[in-house]
């Protein structure tokens, strides 16, 4: 492997995400700017948060609150646009369909055209990412596996 120097630069080119309330960067810093709270009842098409509510916190496997933060349309994904069939997508982790989303957006902002320059090589292109929970493994474990289960998770 090379070593690294000091003179080994970084250039963050583009961005993408999709945040509790704002469903790009911009959208976000906005958000931040306003100091607008954005947390909510969950939503109806999530799950029953009333039937899964217990205020009082001793009930088992039940939330004490039906509020918290959540991202508009975490299912939308067009999955012939990346080669995927709508099988494949169905046992996709939403947190990897997200990813493929957004790391297009990110380099498309950044207006990467694979090999167009030698700054441009593919080896010389990374995408980084975040996520908070990897929930989706555990949940559908039992339920109606299909081949894509394990290459559709995010661990």
């Amino acid at each position: 492997s090379r070593g690294r120097t000091q003179n080994d630069k970084i250039a963050i080119v583009g961005m993408s995400g999709r945040f509790p309330g704002a469903a790009n960067p911009e959208a976000l810093w906005d958000l931040l700017e306003r100091g607008l709270d954005v947390h909510r009842e969950v939503p109806a098409d999530r799950f029953d948060a009333k039937a899964h509510c217990d205020p009082s916190g001793k009930g088992k496997n039940k939330s004490h609150t039906p509020y918290g933060c959540f991202i508009d349309e975490p299912g939308l994904f067009d999955p012939r646009f990346f080669n995927m069939s709508p099988r494949e997508a169905a046992q996709t982790d939403p947190m990897g369909r997200l990813a493929l989303t957004t790391a297009y957006e990110a380099l498309e902002m950044s207006g990467y055209v694979p090999n167009r320059t030698p700054s441009t090589k593919l080896e010389r292109i990374g995408t980084f990412y975040g996520q908070t929970s990897d929930d989706w493994r555990e949940i559908n474990a039992s339920e109606n596996i299909d081949t894509y289960f394990i290459t559709g998770g995010v661990r």
